[in-house]
């Protein structure tokens, strides 16, 4: 699964940074279940997690969003000094207003970024999604959970996202994406369904004499189930087709387990290279777009939209590698 949150956060980067033409749309079909497939992972993981091990994971979230609030600011401030404007009125700029709380839990919005690092909803939503999470937990005081309202709720609210998300718009009707994108009709179901397929994936695979051939299969229909979605509905309404694959990778990965028993060094940073580069991304981007982006397309030509993702996915999986790579030098020095 690892190595899914991987290739999923490459997808996220094809999304920002598209391909031209029919392929750029293909990337753009897989890209749009990546979130979801990111929360049902979170949520296969933390299947009879303890209080205390939620707690711990909610802490590393929160550290992980002050990081990308740091670095992004950061960004922020070279990139004002480059256009020549004030450093000083741009962090003045970045307080928070009176509806930041608003923004923070309904929109999942960093209080202190633009809007044009708003990808970093995800790690908000996911800080969320434990503190929920930690409060059910702790609500059956150290017995064993009871899943079924949690699973009960998730699926009530799995239907009315579709209701929302796909056959309003059959219908012509559009919702707020703060209503689509909530923290309890998006964000938590999906965490739920990892928690669901983690529980009752030996019985699921059984039933249905499930092996990876099949579920290959099932993963293939759902993405060519969001072709068809986006043909006729729109880029931001592939809803059902990522309620397909989702699970079929989910399951696919249980049914097909990794014959090497014990994780190597780089499989386990699998994890954490994804994230970083779903921090990093937008930044290398932006760079690409002021410093490289004219220089490259008069020397490449017509190659360049082909080769601008690669060139914005290979910068952000270098910078981050050496981010995974401070990480744990830091740790070093502080066990020391």
């Amino acid at each position: 699964m690892d190595m899914a949150k991987l290739l999923a956060s490459f997808l996220v980067v094809f999304v920002h940074a598209p391909f031209p033409g029919k392929l750029g749309a293909f990337f753009q079909c897989m890209g749009r279940g990546t979130v979801p497939l990111f929360l049902a992972i979170s949520g296969y993981f933390n299947f009879h997690a303890t209080p205390e091990k939620i707690k711990k994971r909610l802490i590393h979230i929160l550290k992980l969003n002050v990081a990308a609030l740091l670095v992004h600011v950061l960004w922020g401030c070279f990139v004002t000094e480059i256009n020549g404007e004030s450093t000083i009125s741009y962090l003045r700029a970045l307080s928070p207003n009176a509806g930041w709380l608003v923004r923070l839990l309904f929109l999942f919005e960093h209080p202190f970024l633009e809007y044009r690092y708003e990808h970093l909803w995800y790690l908000l939503a996911i800080g969320l999604v434990y503190v929920v999470y930690y409060l059910y937990s702790r609500f059956f005081d150290g017995r064993e959970p009871d899943y079924r309202p949690l699973y009960l709720v998730s699926a009530v609210f799995l239907v009315i996202h579709t209701l929302l998300d796909e056959f309003a718009a059959v219908c012509g009707a559009v919702f707020p994406i703060y209503i689509r994108r909530s923290l309890f009709v998006y964000c938590l179901p999906f965490f739920a369904l990892g928690i669901f397929i983690r529980q009752y994936q030996e019985r699921i695979i059984s039933a249905f004499s499930l092996n990876g051939w099949k579920l290959l299969l099932l993963a293939a229909g759902s993405l060519a189930f969001s072709m068809t979605e986006y043909q006729l509905l729109g880029l931001q309404n592939l809803y059902i087709g990522t309620m397909l694959a989702v699970p079929s990778i989910l399951l696919l990965t249980a049914a097909c387990p990794h014959p090497v028993k014990k994780k190597t060094i780089m499989v386990s940073a699998f994890d954490k290279w994804s994230t970083w580069i779903y921090i990093l991304h937008m930044i290398v981007l932006e760079g690409y777009r002021m410093f490289f982006y004219e220089p490259l397309a008069a020397c490449l030509g017509p190659a360049e939209p082909w080769l601008f993702p690669l060139i914005v996915l290979g910068v952000s999986f270098v910078l981050a590698v050496c981010a995974v790579w401070v990480q744990k030098l830091g740790k070093h020095i502080r066990k020391k």
